[in-house]
Parts: C-alpha cells; structure tokens; sequence
C-alpha cells in the first residue's frame, strides 16, 4: 500500500507563482504536475493573465489591458476571480501569473493593489527568479524579442517581481517561498514541499 509522505492538503487552496517574463513558471509547473513518474497530482493549472482577460471580456467587454487603467475595476475582476477559483473541486489549484504589469512601454506597474472592498487571498506566494542572463537566453531562443533584451533591465523587472511580491504577501500575511530555477525539477520539488501535496514513495 502507498502512503502518502505528507497529510492530505485542505481542499480549494490557491498559490500564485509569479516572476519574471521567461523565468520558466510554465515549465516548472508542469514538471510539478507530472511528477512521481507521470501521475498526476491534482493540481489545477490556470494562466491568470488568460483568466482575467476572458472575464474581462465576458462581463466588462473590455479587454484586461483596458480593465488595468482602471485600479478599482482590476481589483474586481481579481476578487471576482479569486471567489470563483475558490469554487473548485482540486485540492490546489496554481496560479501561473506575474506580481507586476509590464507596461508597453516597458515600464512596470503593480498588478495587485489589496484594498478592503475587494480582498483577494492566497495561500501562499512564490516567486521563481533566475539569473538575468538566463533570462535573456531564454527570451532569445524562444524569439520574445516583445520583452526586455537588456539584462540590467531584467535585473530591475526581477527585483520588481520580488519587491511586489514581499509586499503583497506583508499585507495578506500569507507565507512566501523565493526559489531560484536553476533546475527545474528541484524547483518544482521545493514547490511541492510548500504545497504539502502528499508525494508517492
């Protein structure tokens, strides 16, 4: 009989994993979805950018990049968002998403600003970082010539990502784990370990 190495997680819980354009939040999560040789472990995996973009739409026919003009009407759509994730019927389900709006000119504002008719919750918050250099390899090689190719500009979007994060995480009092994607696999390992979610041995 297989038994699981940690407690069974609550269920409906929610983690934003957030960082840097081409940090590897993607492949990360999914090295953390199919992990123990394959078998799912489920985690429900939603792109908040995505999310927020088709309620946007759907409720407020506008698009989120119009939505974000306005703070008050972002942190709706977020809190209404957040409500209906916590709906779910998946022990966790893990935000792919970002803790900073990169702007077209490039330029960075808060995606988050927590106030007292709209409180959005999370369990947790994670944010993978890299070194900037990798970063930009990755931005070449997948040919995302739409972000950043300066590293020093990398270097300050990442330090954005973390700053927001810190504060964001103060205001809700919920824990943070900063984790360096060296390897994705340990990664997603250290991700799992913050999660709780009960690992086959």
């Amino acid at each position: 009989m297989v038994e699981p190495k940690t407690k069974p997680i609550q269920q409906n819980q929610v983690f934003l994993i957030g960082g840097a354009h081409s940090v590897g939040k993607s492949t990360v999560i999914e090295v953390l979805r199919t992990m123990n040789n394959g078998d799912e472990i489920g985690i429900n995996i939603i792109s908040m950018s995505n999310m927020l973009n088709q309620i946007a739409r759907e409720q407020y026919s506008k698009s989120i990049v119009e939505l974000n003009q306005d703070a008050e009407q972002r942190q709706k759509l977020q809190y209404e968002t957040m409500r209906f994730l916590r709906t779910l019927n998946f022990p966790v389900t893990l935000l792919d998403g970002h803790y900073v709006n990169t702007n077209p000119d490039k330029t960075f504002s808060p995606n988050y600003n927590i106030n007292k008719k709209y409180t959005i919750s999370f369990d947790a918050l994670v944010v993978l970082t890299a070194k900037p250099e990798a970063i930009l390899s990755r931005r070449i090689e997948k040919k995302q010539t739409w972000w950043s190719l300066d590293v020093r500009h990398i270097e300050n979007e990442q330090n954005l990502e973390l700053s927001e994060a810190k504060r964001i995480g103060d205001e809700l009092k919920v824990p943070i784990r900063i984790i360096e994607n060296v390897d994705m696999r340990k990664a997603a390992e250290r991700i799992r370990e913050l999660l709780n979610v009960p690992r086959v041995i």
